[in-house]
């Protein structure tokens, strides 16, 4: 792994912005025109269903704090609030992970975080959830990643450690418009967890944890591809809610 390969993670505060951050970047049966997943899933003993809304960003300003300034162009990426839209263009492959400042700290276990998005290009976009601290790197959190091609569930931190938890093949996106991918996480009475990956509204895949990660932040995440050249995202909303059994 090279330092190309880890992300990038940006954080609006008083002193400025933190970052750079180091880790390994990413990556339903969604029957909407342009996407179309290689498998059903069956329903589990554990349905993930959404409750109360907890957290809401339409993206329409940075009045949320995602980024020091409304514009942030540098070599890596340009990020700005405009025409409605949070607009990230990243010009490497090195991933980007964004928590709002208004969310640091505002830690939950049981969650369904939901990200609608258009991109551009041949990159990986998602949503991350139960941020926590690491004991030998700085944070370690869950990623629910799509791109043309894959889904996948991780267990990620900023240092170079990266754990497979499930994954779905033959997945296509249709990059011409909006998708709306969910990150879904419940406790289950053993303590263990349920995680679950949805693409515009039906569930893609979905995995067990016996030894989960505690209640921690949510953001958003996104990675171009080697020799892709710059990947366009346009992020359209931004909902954290409860997650409910």
């Amino acid at each position: 792994m090279t330092p190309m390969d880890r992300p990038a993670i940006v954080r609006a505060t008083a002193a400025g912005v933190l970052g750079v951050g180091l880790l390994a970047g990413c990556g339903g049966s969604a029957t909407t025109p342009g996407s179309t997943p290689a498998t059903s899933v069956a329903p589990s003993a554990a349905e993930i269903t959404v409750g109360a809304v907890q957290f809401r960003d339409a993206f329409d300003s940075n009045a949320n704090r995602w980024i020091e300034q409304d514009v942030m162009d540098n070599s890596d990426f340009r990020l700005a609030f405009e025409s409605g839209s949070f607009h990230w263009t990243l010009r490497n492959p090195r991933p980007l992970i964004l928590v709002p400042d208004s969310q640091i700290d505002q830690r939950r276990a049981d969650v369904v975080v939901k990200a609608t998005v258009t991109y551009t290009g041949e990159g990986f976009v998602g949503v991350t959830c139960r941020s926590v601290q690491d004991t030998d790197s700085e944070a370690q959190f869950y990623e629910f990643m799509v791109r043309d091609g894959l889904g996948v569930i991780r267990k990620n931190d900023l240092g170079d450690h990266v754990e497979e938890l499930a994954k779905v093949e033959k997945l296509t996106l249709d990059r011409t418009r909006d998708h709306v991918v969910e990150g879904r996480c419940l406790t289950l009475p053993d303590g263990a967890a349920r995680l679950a990956l949805h693409l515009d509204g039906a569930k893609v895949i979905e995995t067990t944890v016996k030894d989960p990660l505690g209640a921690g932040e949510a953001g958003i995440k996104a990675q171009g591809r080697p020799d892709a050249g710059a990947t366009e995202y346009r992020w359209r909303e931004f909902s954290i809610s409860e997650a409910k059994g």
